[in-house]
């Protein structure tokens, strides 16, 4: 597999596009042909399932009207009255007036409800009554008890039995339920089923079934009963069931014939397929000489570059895809020549720096000296007030500097608070009214941040406290835990921060807060939206509310090697 990679890496540009287009589409034509092919199939198809479920909808709406024809016709004998009255009586007071009831009224009713509907072919009665044996269909029911047509359902009951389709239902006798008369009332198949496949082009059979899947009528349309049997598997089959009775229509379709239309347009794709394959072939052979041409010249250009020295310069006027990448390229010898020039200079810039940073790390030694050098001045002086506010000042730096490190922890923010309070104190010869510490201790060594605390404690005493007064002057910071954050309010009895301010004071644009916004900036691009700072809603004074995420989801970097 490897010499094979190789081989096609060692061939020449024009060889590998003519190889790579050729392929590509080889591979498109087909994809397009085989999509194209299943699309038109499907398409076939589904125009063959909707011309069978329009045939097989139209069928079963005749059926169904037929049927529903049927059992008007059988409900009406059931709840006629005379019917009822004549088939159910055992106590008749004359020959006379039981012929009368048979021949002027059961008669004519039954005739009346077989000329009406041409799809019954004969009634029958089975009975209990006296009629029974005056003619052929006026049966004993004890001597029929096995007959499959009794019943007492006061509602049409759809049978079929021996080859025969009957509607059968009970004729109530109202004063002798148990001994009620059961009207069956047969069917011609050939009538019920008469004009019922529709005329259909293609090969296909119709089966008619009952609700326990006896089979009552079945046709064919075949032209060819061997090809017919031997793709059985192929065939396609529709149902739908007939509401009134639940019988079902199903009609069996041959695939043979979608199979024919798709095998004919599968050859018109391929006669398509193969002429554009041969246009493609043609225009594939133009571009790739002609981008291996101009690829093989940029080539040769950039050997002169390097044996030059980057002297020479690269350009091209073509506006597409290979004159871009070429003035790119003339661009990168165009810089990097100017980087080779710049060499020297970056060396002394660097040098440079170094000098600088020797001279920042000075700076700080330089202020701790000045600062003792004042101190021991007071102290020799016997000023101990200025020699406290010297100590507090010098200490306030060196938690501020903090080592020259960016990461500090809550304990050591507390301890700059409390410096830097202490240092304000001073400077106005007074003390706060009130000053509370509230710190969870096992947060005391956790990482964050430095000097975020000190803005927000010196925005308290500057706005809040210094408006009224330090000595009537309340500070209380608080730190723990809520909602599995870092909480930190710092709060003050001043006159608190107006809605206007705090709903704009970390804009970009604010003209205020510079200290807050700095911290709330800093949060945000270490945290992102895991912290945020806000002013909490109270009646007097005003707390400021810093939310940072639990220690468990602080980044990698926040450590002490930061």
């Amino acid at each position: 597999m490897k010499k094979l990679i190789q081989l096609f890496r060692n061939i020449r540009m024009s060889v590998k596009l003519l190889v790579s287009y050729a392929i590509i589409v080889a591979l498109a034509i087909i994809g397009i042909g085989i999509i194209l092919y299943s699309f038109v199939q499907r398409q076939l198809t589904t125009q063959y399932a909707q011309f069978a479920d329009s045939a097989l909808q139209m069928t079963c709406e005749t059926l169904r009207d037929r049927c529903i024809r049927s059992e008007r016709s059988a409900e009406y004998l059931m709840t006629d009255l005379n019917v009822i009255q004549i088939v159910n009586s055992v106590s008749y007071i004359s020959e006379y007036q039981r012929s009368y009831d048979v021949n002027q009224i059961l008669d004519p009713t039954i005739v009346k409800a077989t000329e009406q509907n041409v799809i019954i072919d004969s009634i029958r009665f089975y009975t209990y009554g006296e009629i029974k044996g005056l003619r052929e269909g006026y049966l004993d029911i004890e001597e029929n008890a096995d007959s499959p047509w009794l019943t007492r359902s006061e509602v049409p009951l759809w049978k079929y039995s021996d080859g025969q389709i009957a509607i059968c239902g009970g004729i109530v006798n109202v004063l002798s339920p148990e001994r009620s008369a059961t009207m069956v009332m047969f069917l011609d198949g050939e009538k019920l089923f008469e004009g019922l496949f529709p005329a259909i082009e293609y090969d296909c059979s119709m089966r008619i079934a009952d609700a326990d899947g006896n089979d009552l009528y079945s046709i064919n349309r075949i032209s060819d009963e061997q090809s017919w049997h031997k793709n059985k598997e192929g065939h396609q089959i529709f149902s739908k069931s007939v509401d009134v009775n639940g019988w079902s229509v199903s009609f069996e379709f041959s695939g043979s014939d979608v199979a024919s239309a798709s095998a004919g347009l599968y050859r018109a794709l391929i006669l398509v397929a193969s002429l554009v394959v041969l246009m493609m072939a043609a225009v594939s052979v133009v571009f790739s000489v002609s981008i291996s041409s101009r690829v093989t010249r940029l080539c040769n250009q950039l050997g002169t570059i390097v044996e030059n020295d980057y002297q020479n310069d690269i350009r091209s006027d073509d506006k597409d895809e290979i004159g871009i990448i070429t003035n790119t390229v003339g661009g990168m010898v165009s810089k990097t020549r100017e980087m080779i020039r710049e060499r020297y200079q970056e060396e002394i810039d660097r040098k440079n720096l170094q000098v600088r940073a020797l001279q920042a790390q000075i700076n700080p030694h330089f202020l701790y000296n000045t600062l003792s050098n004042l101190n021991w001045r007071a102290i020799d002086r016997n000023d101990m007030e200025m020699s406290n506010i010297l100590t507090e000042l010098s200490q306030f730096y060196r938690l501020s500097l903090n080592g020259g490190k960016m990461i500090s922890t809550i304990g050591q923010e507390l301890e700059h608070v409390k410096t830097y309070v202490r240092i304000q104190c001073a400077i106005r010869n007074t003390r706060l009214k009130e000053e509370v510490y509230d710190v969870d201790q096992s947060l005391l060594n956790c990482l964050i941040p430095g000097i975020i605390l000190q803005p927000i404690v010196e925005n308290a005493l500057g706005h809040g406290i210094g408006a009224i007064g330090y000595e009537n002057g309340e500070l209380r910071v608080f730190v723990g835990i809520e909602n599995e954050k870092i909480v930190i309010k710092v709060s003050d009895n001043g006159p608190g921060v107006s809605k206007e301010i705090t709903d704009h004071i970390f804009d970009t644009d604010s003209k205020i807060g510079y200290g807050l916004r700095n911290v709330n900036l800093r949060l945000k691009l270490l945290f992102g939206e895991e912290s945020r700072m806000y002013f909490a809603p109270v009646e007097h004074g005003s707390v400021a509310v810093l939310e940072l995420p639990p220690i468990s989801s602080n980044p990698e970097w926040l450590s002490e090697d930061m």
